[in-house]
């Protein structure tokens, strides 16, 4: 017997002994066939069909919810990125890059590079929750 029969013949021998082990837990005079039920399936009744149906619209109503928080997200980010490093306004870079240098903010020259690295990573977070957004909200997108 090669070890794919054997390994066959085991699992068999295995399911007839949870069986009568089934059997035997039961009370005297209760039918084990009783517990043999079909397993349900979608489309089987009416019920499954509209529990998934209203577990699927749960679900998308959730999905743009989440969707619409993170598009807030990325509006407040883009609006503060913009504060501290929009090339030409009021931004703190400009305003820092742009000052004569008699002020106070000669001392905060040297923090410019911390602005840009600040304004980088936003903008990257940015990105990252737009791709994110956008990648879900494709019809193609299959991780839900």
């Amino acid at each position: 017997m090669t070890k794919f029969e054997s390994r066959f013949f085991r699992a068999l021998n295995e399911q007839d002994e949870e069986q009568q082990a089934f059997n035997q837990s039961l009370d005297k005079g209760t039918d084990p066939n009783k517990f043999n039920v079909p397993p349900v399936t979608p489309g089987d009744n009416g019920e499954v069909s509209q529990h998934t149906a209203a577990a699927a619209e749960a679900a998308a109503r959730q999905h743009a919810e989440y969707v619409q928080q993170i598009q807030g997200w990325v509006s407040k980010l883009t609006e503060f990125n913009e504060f501290l490093n929009a090339p030409t306004g009021n931004s703190i870079q400009s305003i820092i890059a742009n000052s004569p240098e008699e002020t106070i903010l000669k001392e905060l020259k040297s923090e410019q590079s911390r602005i840009t690295r600040a304004a980088t990573e936003i903008a990257s977070l940015v990105q990252k929750f737009n791709s994110a957004v956008t990648t879900e909200s494709s019809p193609n997108f299959k991780g839900r």
